[in-house]
């Protein structure tokens, strides 16, 4: 009996045994995510406990959440080589229109299934992201190091470095060069001679300056129309303290030039959106473009025999008071998710965004000026016929307004000046929602 006992035993052992394993097979790997670009979904991928990818058999799915629709097979290409070098992460990219960003980018990071990886706005969102603890502290980490480190100045606080711009922009209007050739214009010094110039190209036909009031025009040409009137660059900061104000005669000032400037603009100019402006410059009906070196790319894509040059607004009238002659942003700051379950994964990826291989072919097939260290820039849409890294130009002002709600105030005065209100009305009406802001 005792053999009988044991021979029953050992068979019902080893029949657990098998089923245990049976058990394990089904439920103890981690599926493969398979690659996927999309516009709105969040991350879906498994990873298995403690994963991050680095095990032979396990796959963590990582979401890169940007703005950036126009770039979305440029990233395709760098997510597949990415993927190549790291085949146990998988990349989804996750695009909201820049328009949208502001308001749903922080909503989507909380929870930690979308944006591992996610970029940033400079200023108010930068501010209202560090605040809700958002952005993992990358201070020391050899990353940050591949960044030209005064230009990234932007994505810290407080001696830590939050987030790292991948982006230069220089936020001043495009010129057809071509046509400042034919007509003999030289590059104006003063208010005067920028009126000057624009009187001039309107009386050749053209329209002076393809301006976009419907989306981005305001928020993008009230700097370098600001960047002599107020050289102080905690002028924006400073509305919430009461030190400086909307109806002070810096900007009340630059709103009566926007009132001239306004004249020299397309019919309907609020009514247009980027895109159509866009059109009127390559179709050459207009000579200038009021946005900046971000759509040289996409207007020589249409145009590709344009020539291209930035030709800021000088807003003084002698030339002693110029200190800035253009306007730059660093902007499109990398950040990784502290939400994030998967940050060794979203870490490998950020990094190679930051080499300077990939930051190059990046930049030259977006035509977007880098921040990583030692580029060259092989794009057409790159190359300006003036050098304004030599110039003295200053960080975007409205990239230091502190409040979403006072930089539409601000926009909104810009507009209501250009339907025809008075700028000292407009001003006033504006710093209305200074007050209401201070008082919240």
């Amino acid at each position: 009996m005792v053999e009988v006992f044991n021979t029953r035993g050992k068979t019902m052992m080893l029949l657990l045994l098998a089923f245990a394993l049976v058990l394990s097979a089904c439920g103890g790997g981690s599926k493969s995510s398979q690659h996927s670009s999309n516009s709105g979904g969040s991350s879906s991928g498994q990873t298995s406990s403690g994963g991050e990818g680095g095990g032979s058999n396990e796959t963590v799915e990582i979401s890169f959440m940007h703005w950036r629709t126009e770039d979305k097979e440029v990233f395709d290409q760098l997510i597949a080589d990415f993927e190549a070098k790291n085949p146990n992460i998988k990349v989804t990219q996750t695009i909201f229109p820049s328009s949208d960003y502001t308001s749903i980018a922080q909503q989507r990071l909380l929870d930690g299934s979308t944006g591992d990886v996610f970029t940033v706005f400079p200023g108010s969102q930068f501010e209202a992201m560090l605040r809700a603890g958002l952005m993992e502290d990358l201070t020391g980490k050899p990353v940050v190091d591949r960044f030209v480190p005064n230009l990234i100045t932007k994505g810290a606080k407080d001696g830590r470095q939050y987030a790292l711009p991948y982006h230069l922009v220089y936020n001043m209007p495009l010129i057809n060069v071509d046509i400042f050739e034919k007509l003999n214009l030289q590059r104006p010094r003063t208010w005067s001679q920028y009126l000057d110039v624009l009187e001039t190209l309107k009386q050749n036909g053209y329209i002076p300056i393809a301006f976009p009031g419907a989306d981005i025009g305001q928020g993008q040409l009230m700097n370098p129309m600001l960047m002599n009137e107020n050289t102080d660059e905690e002028m924006f900061p400073k509305l919430l303290t009461g030190e400086t104000k909307l109806t002070d005669e810096w900007f009340v000032n630059s709103l009566r030039k926007w009132q001239q400037l306004s004249q020299y603009f397309q019919p309907n100019s609020l009514g247009t959106g980027y895109e159509a402006a866009v059109t009127l410059f390559v179709t050459e009906q207009a000579a200038m473009l009021g946005t900046g070196s971000f759509h040289a790319a996409l207007a020589l894509s249409q145009n590709p025999d344009m020539r291209l040059d930035l030709l800021p607004p000088i807003t003084v009238e002698d030339e002693s008071q110029i200190v800035y002659e253009g306007v730059h942003n660093t902007t499109f700051m990398l950040a990784i998710n502290t939400k994030s379950k998967k940050k060794e994964a979203a870490e490998k990826f950020l990094e190679f965004l930051a080499e300077k291989e990939t930051a190059e072919y990046y930049a030259n097939n977006t035509g977007q000026l880098g921040v990583v260290q030692g580029l060259e820039y092989s794009s057409k849409s790159l190359q300006f016929e003036t050098d304004f890294t030599q110039l003295n130009t200053r960080f975007l002002p409205r990239s230091t307004i502190p409040d979403k709600q006072i930089e539409d105030a601000i926009t909104n005065a810009i507009s209501a000046v250009i339907s025809g209100m008075a700028p000292e009305d407009a001003a006033a009406e504006a710093q209305q929602v200074v007050e209401q802001v201070r008082r919240q």
